[in-house]
């Protein structure tokens, strides 16, 4: 049996509203989870949602891993309703 101290969810395509809401709703499911949408990668945009609270540095490698190779830029779900209004 492992312990898991975080968990990853990488979605391809855009996740439901509801997980967002969930995220901010439980700081404790908040600070052990992280959330990428990578769907914009797949249309070509470099702009990737994220959710992440968590201190891993496996998690911010990985994010560090997409700025150099892909050029994404990570923008947090209230960043993104601020950029559309």
């Amino acid at each position: 049996m492992v312990d898991v101290s975080y968990t990853a969810w990488l979605f391809s395509e855009q996740p439901p509203e509801e997980l967002w809401r969930m995220l901010v709703d439980d700081q404790c499911l908040a600070e052990k989870t992280a959330v990428y949408d990578l769907s914009g990668l797949r249309e070509g945009k470099l702009i990737c949602v994220k959710c992440n609270q968590t201190k891993s540095k496996v998690f911010k490698e990985f994010e560090n891993f997409l700025r150099r190779k892909l050029g994404s830029e990570f923008k947090t779900p209230r960043d993104m309703v601020t950029a559309e209004v």
